[in-house]
């Protein structure tokens, strides 16, 4: 497996690949360490207003990132998916992460679906919501 480390000359934030489906190519490396990839949180609609689609994932990475000026969780993971268009997505819910792989895992080799990416409101922290997915054929 290929691993990046994005490490910035003031060692205060780090960016290492702990996960790649397939290999990355040097596109999906640079998108990596230049954090250039859409947040999907900013992109799927509040809860009861429709998802995102994400179709044509072709690969996708777990990114350990250490971040000394993070003002909360200095270590985080976050997801990086890639789509067959050349743009990339990512997101750090630990909620999505698990339910993508899931469904990446039983699909794989199937043709003619999408990834519906949903909010939906929280039944544990009242006023907050939660990034999931589903498959939805096309």
């Amino acid at each position: 497996m290929s691993t990046i480390n994005n490490t910035n000359t003031e060692k205060t934030y780090s960016a290492d690949v702990t996960y790649q489906r397939n290999e990355l190519s040097k596109f999906q490396k640079v998108a990596i360490v230049t954090n250039s990839a859409k947040k999907l949180e900013e992109l799927v609609p509040e809860p009861g207003n429709g998802d995102f689609l994400l179709e044509g994932i072709t690969n996708y990475a777990i990114v350990a990132i250490h971040n000394e000026k993070a003002r909360e969780n200095k270590d985080y993971d976050r997801l990086v998916i890639f789509t067959d268009d050349g743009a990339s997505f990512y997101t750090g819910s630990p909620t999505f992460r698990d339910r993508f792989m899931q469904i990446m895992e039983l699909m794989e080799g199937e043709e003619g679906w999408a990834l519906s990416c949903e909010k939906g409101n929280s039944n544990n922290y009242k006023g907050k919501t939660f990034l999931t997915c589903k498959v939805v054929g096309l």
